[in-house]
């Protein structure tokens, strides 16, 4: 849905959860007892939102294909499916009025969802910086997938809040593992397309990856990431070097360690028409980018890791 506008209206959370419940009924009586949740802004009081409901199922391990197909059989538009994902709107895509994820019981899609929902709902705090990133997502993006991306900083770092409304601390360094992925003529590799920032009014690619967790290795946090993000793995799987990332976001200081890895997908996202998936069930693009990358005026993060991109390109 590239190049529609983007509108965020006040909220009407009593008209939004009686459609969420209308909706509800509707799926019960298709799939029967599974569990379902009302999830994003719609779900949250006080909060501004497109008005498109955003439902939650749960199914069992390998139940996924089978629940999207009752689902298709009801009238839903299958937009996307992956290992572990699949989202599907109503009426279709071209007018959601609601999207609707199915994802495993239990598994961390589901928990990162409901969790990230809750942390709205309780948080006043919580509430006021992911508002005010969707009100500047709105009136920069150029489409669906512009506005998704540029929520997924937010997205990650909300999270981090203490119960209480503690605020964000920003003071402190992250720690991400990132992948060159390259496709199978070596001439490309996938990026995430993001939307335009204050630095980058035309908007930037990064390199596909995400934050280490507590506890994990950096090579653990990158096979992670990229099944959870691209319901993929990893072929191949190096480790290339580390590289450091200082950088503002609109205005906001960062600084990253990213340890950089190089290996390829398995599957490989299409050509064209690629997404990942963030954390609140926002959908990002993918892109494949060229290797020979001089023509192009959307930057490349982070820019240390460009280095290793000219040893890597098939000749």
């Amino acid at each position: 849905m590239t190049g529609e506008r983007v509108v965020l209206v006040l909220s009407r959370f009593d008209e939004w959860a009686e459609r969420y419940g209308t909706l509800r009924e509707r799926i019960a009586a298709t799939l029967g007892a599974v569990p379902i949740e009302h999830i994003g802004s719609t779900s949250v009081p006080e909060l501004p939102a497109k008005d498109v409901i955003d439902v939650l199922i749960g199914v069992p391990s390998g139940r996924i294909s089978a629940t999207v197909a009752l689902l298709v059989a009801d009238g839903f538009d299958l937009e996307g499916e992956r290992d572990g994902h699949a989202w599907l709107s109503l009426p279709n895509r071209e007018a959601r009025t609601a999207v609707v994820h199915v994802v495993i019981d239990g598994s961390r899609q589901w928990r990162d969802r409901v969790d990230f929902r809750d942390l709205l709902r309780r948080s006043s705090d919580a509430r006021a910086r992911y508002l005010a990133v969707k009100e500047r997502a709105a009136v920069q993006a150029t489409g669906w997938g512009d506005y998704t991306a540029s929520k997924a900083e937010i997205v990650a770092e909300l999270p981090k809040l203490k119960d209480g409304d503690m605020p964000i601390d920003r003071s402190y360094i992250r720690v991400k593992a990132m992948l060159i992925a390259p496709s199978p003529d070596g001439r490309r590799h996938l990026v995430s397309r993001n939307a335009p920032s204050l630095e980058d009014p035309q908007g930037y690619d990064r390199f596909v990856g995400g934050s280490v967790e507590l506890g994990e290795t950096h090579r653990e946090a990158i096979i992670r990431e990229v099944d959870e993000e691209l319901g993929a793995q990893i072929r191949d799987l190096a480790f290339l070097g580390v590289v450091e990332n200082i950088f503002r976001l609109d205005g906001d200081l960062g600084h990253e360690i990213v340890a950089l890895y190089r290996g390829r997908l398995d599957p490989e996202p299409p050509a064209e028409g690629g997404t990942l998936t963030e954390i609140d069930g926002s959908i990002v693009p993918v892109v494949w980018r060229p290797f020979d990358d001089a023509d192009l005026d959307v930057p490349l993060y982070p820019v240390a890791a460009n280095e290793w991109l000219r040893g890597l390109e098939v000749r």
